[in-house]
């Protein structure tokens, strides 16, 4: 049954159970629930090819191992200079001119 059903049914008790009962949780429940869903991802992605290729063969077998084997960036406010990623400059897609201020700034229509 769809969302519009329920609510047209005035089913309002299922609808908050499956769209916000995730509210009702504890914070140790909402992350035992994200670190299960975290690992289904993990091992859905190392048998694809891309995950194959990152993780050269080797299949982790919890969150902390893949952790340690793939490779994470941090960036710090003041690690690359402005509009530049590794070097490269960076271009902005085409936009209207409509979408810029006379000051330059950039803004989206309503």
């Amino acid at each position: 049954m769809s969302l519009q059903d329920k609510l047209d049914r005035q089913e309002y008790d299922e609808v908050w159970s499956q769209y916000c009962g995730f509210l009702d949780l504890s914070m140790e429940e909402y992350m035992a629930i994200q670190k299960r869903l975290m690992a289904e991802q993990i091992q859905l992605w190392s048998g694809c090819m891309l995950g194959q290729s990152i993780l050269k063969g080797k299949k982790p077998a919890t969150i902390e191992e893949f952790r340690r084997m793939v490779r994470r960036t941090i960036r710090s406010s003041g690690s690359r200079p402005p509009g530049r990623a590794g070097g490269i400059p960076l271009s902005w897609p085409p936009t209207p001119a409509a979408c810029w201020t006379p000051s330059g700034t950039m803004w989206w229509p309503a």
